[in-house]
């Protein structure tokens, strides 16, 4: 890291399908790691009947503009230097994304940038090999969202390969399993495998399918993934194998909401969806041959905070 003549202070706002989250961090002048200041977030749900419409709901844009509103208070009263606030999977898919572009900055004077689902990926990528090391290689990023899921391929001790599909944890809901459980769980899960089948053929072409000793996962509901199989409360650092996937979507797909919450560790707010993520991350580890995937704790906002301290170096 670089030296700064004082203190300084650098805010992060990621806008996702579910949620708002506001990073701020203190650059300190003896160039050391940066400082964690702040953390919070709003659970908007902007992707709400998003993947369905392609619009953006009423109240979902209403509570965005709040959340917005709010961070801004928050950014102000801790007198942060410099504001980077992206957008990924849901503002991409919107048609009308322009018009909560502009609100943002007309209500809360922030500039919301909506990445490319690519730089989505080498971010989220360069996070985790910041944090990580790998004696095996190559090995396959796997970042599953709510509209998206972005991959990566480290080999030779690089990002080689970054891609984003458009298969998303809440899109998979909205657009195949419909309800908690799906009305035909095995005939919807299966539809719902073809089309992630189809999508991996058809965007996948070109990216190079394995086999891959590890796959690294990134994302909140591989962690609850892991969480789960380890039957412990952080899911950062463990290792579970593809055949537990398969398992797990067997014990919970004609499962109602509350027994699903049953299940040790089970976080209420990934209930709704957790079937979706783990079938989208299944087919992938199957697709790429990678048998096992190791959780980490590393998301987007790692690689946005090494690039936003590049930029101030620059």
């Amino acid at each position: 890291m670089g030296t700064y003549d004082t203190p300084m202070r650098i805010s992060l706002i990621d806008l996702g399908t579910n949620s708002l989250r506001l990073f701020i961090y203190e650059l300190g002048p003896d160039g050391g790691a940066p400082q964690k200041v702040l953390k919070t977030k709003e659970m908007v749900r902007l992707g709400d009947n998003l993947f369905e419409t392609r619009k953006l709901d009423p109240e979902a844009r209403k509570r965005t503009i709040e959340a917005f509103k709010k961070f801004r208070g928050i950014i102000n009263k801790h007198d942060v230097d410099a504001v980077r606030a992206i957008a990924t999977s849901a503002l991409r898919d919107a048609e009308d994304r322009q018009e909560l572009l502009d609100l943002v900055k007309a209500e809360s004077g922030l500039t919301l940038e909506v990445i490319s689902g690519e730089e989505e990926a080498q971010l989220i990528a360069e996070g985790v090999i910041r944090e990580h090391t790998f004696d095996e290689q190559p090995v396959l990023f796997v970042d599953i969202g709510g509209g998206s899921t972005e991959l990566s391929v480290f080999k030779d001790n690089s990002v080689q390969h970054s891609l984003s599909l458009q298969l998303g944890a809440a899109r998979g809901q909205q657009l195949h399993l419909k309800s908690v459980p799906p009305k035909e769980p095995a005939q919807d899960i299966d539809n719902f495998r073809s089309s992630i089948r189809a999508t991996l053929k058809e965007q996948c072409c070109d990216f190079p399918t394995g086999p891959y000793p590890l796959a690294v996962g990134s994302s909140g509901s591989i962690r609850a993934l892991a969480r789960i199989f380890k039957n412990r409360k952080s899911g950062e650092g463990i290792t579970f194998p593809r055949n537990f996937t398969a398992d797990f979507i067997e014990r919970i797909q004609a499962l109602p909401r509350e027994e699903i919450l049953k299940v040790p560790y089970m976080e209420e707010k990934r209930a709704d969806l957790i079937l979706a993520a783990t079938v989208i991350l299944d087919e992938i580890l199957a697709y790429f041959r990678a048998n096992k995937i190791l959780a980490t704790g590393v998301s987007l906002k790692d690689g946005l905070l090494l690039k936003m301290i590049e930029q101030i170096e620059r």
